[in-house]
């Protein structure tokens, strides 16, 4: 099904598959998408009977097309210029534009009434039946341009949206603090460009409307991580404090869900992995708004007397899930409890989690100190570490305990309240890749 893409060696290749999504166009009927499979400008795809796929650029770019979609893939392959990516005539999809041996990495997406053009960035675009374009930065910068109105534009950051009506005359609703970059009018016969301050109320308006929610979730996306893995890219994003979204293969897994995250609008969980009984951890309304028929959870064997749907896994024990193979590892303190002769976390009770997927290997260490079990592991590529007293670690306790096991990259998360700095100060000079992300957004 269609060959390579040329544009400096550009290659967009079907990574992952979720459910079934329609390819069609370059004069062939419409077949199902299978992961592999390369696609080429003129192909539509089409996810309106519920899939969710992941297309991979050779040059480290991601499109995710979300269900209830139809995108067409564009002429990209022009290197001299901003390349043509896609044009979504319906649905939501999101992207991440990689930078390219260092440099810009120039694209544009376009819609039935924005063009949104990026240079190394996340963000997502969705179009309502209407013809409504959303735009919402995650990292980065993006020019959203009119397509009625090519002079009117606006420069969107991270943490910011917009939105362009149809039907309208050029209305920009613009959230934060985006700057408008403006119209420049021609002998009086242009449109008075709306200001800033109006384009903002308009927004708060729209918010209270609910025609659009800038979430928490929404806001901690602009830290997701891609790591590549021999099965193809693995995306995990931050929600805040413990809880955490992983993505790949086409299956969505969460780390303990649980509020102040809403899961309203979140994917559907395939898999959820719940470490420990306490409320950050284990939140029983949560698992309910992010499961969906079919979904499986893997839990300690305390939590599963609760979430009683949950599949138990002692400390030390293992066991595979589609792609995914799973280790509990054991999680509990060493000295610290509430009172003499008490711990916060009792052995036996709570679960680390080592998840191998494609050659790679993610720790999520649970509430724990800094156990033998931890600084036994081996052949860690990415550990998620946790420090926060009184419960579990200081920065400096969390830091020793990572130099043992001696992961490729560290991230610390389940952090409130603890310096950072000291943990990367620490680490220094150890050839451990330190990454701080933001599980705490405002």
């Amino acid at each position: 099904m269609g060959g390579a893409i040329e544009a400096q060696g550009v290659e967009a290749r079907i990574a992952s598959v979720n459910g079934r999504a329609v390819l069609s166009g370059n004069a062939r009927p419409g077949a199902n998408l299978v992961r592999g499979v390369v696609v080429v400008p003129g192909d539509v795809i089409d996810t309106r009977a519920g899939g969710r796929i992941t297309i991979q650029l050779s040059d480290g770019s991601l499109v995710i097309v979300q269900p209830d979609s139809v995108v067409v893939f564009q002429d990209y392959r022009n290197a001299n210029s901003l390349r043509e990516l896609l044009k979504i005539t319906v649905g939501r999809v999101r992207v991440r534009i990689n930078h390219f041996g260092g440099r810009p990495n120039p694209y544009r997406v376009n819609s039935p009434t924005a063009s949104i053009a990026v240079r190394g960035t996340e963000f997502s675009v969705a179009v309502s039946a209407g013809g409504d374009t959303e735009v919402v930065v995650y990292e980065g910068l993006v020019e959203v341009t009119s397509i009625s109105h090519p002079l009117r534009r606006v420069l969107v950051g991270a943490g910011h949206g917009v939105i362009i009506r149809a039907n309208e005359d050029v209305q920009f609703v613009v959230s934060g603090l985006s700057k408008q970059i403006g119209e420049r009018t021609n002998g009086g016969g242009g449109h008075d460009q709306e200001s800033f301050d109006e384009a903002k109320m308009k927004f708060i308006l729209m918010m209270a409307c609910g025609v659009l929610i800038l979430s928490s979730m929404v806001l901690a996306e602009g830290s997701t991580q891609t790591f590549a893995t021999s099965a193809g890219p693995v995306l995990i994003t931050p929600l805040n404090h413990a809880s955490t979204r992983i993505e790949a293969g086409g299956k969505v897994i969460y780390l303990d869900p649980a509020k102040p995250v809403n899961f309203a609008a979140a994917p559907k969980a395939d898999l959820i992995l719940i470490t420990d009984i306490h409320g950050d951890h284990m939140d029983p309304e949560s698992v309910a708004a992010v499961s969906k028929a079919g979904t499986e959870i893997i839990s300690s064997g305390a939590v599963a007397k609760t979430v009683t749907t949950a599949k138990s896994l002692a400390n030390g024990e293992s066991t595979s899930w589609n792609d995914w193979t799973i280790a509990a590892i054991p999680a509990y303190n060493l000295t610290r409890g509430p009172e003499p002769g008490k711990l916060f976390h009792d052995q036996g009770r709570g679960n680390g989690y080592v998840l191998t997927y494609g050659g790679k290997r993610f720790y999520f260490s649970g509430d724990t100190e800094g156990v033998p079990e931890m600084r036994a592991l081996k052949n860690i590529d990415v550990a998620f570490v946790c420090m926060n007293l009184p419960y579990t670690m200081t920065p400096e306790e969390a830091a020793d305990a990572v130099k043992a096991f001696h992961p490729k990259i560290a991230i610390p998360y389940h952090y409130r309240g603890s310096d950072l700095r000291v943990f990367q100060k620490r680490l220094e000079g150890t050839g451990i890749e330190v990454r701080l992300l933001e599980w705490y957004p405002k």
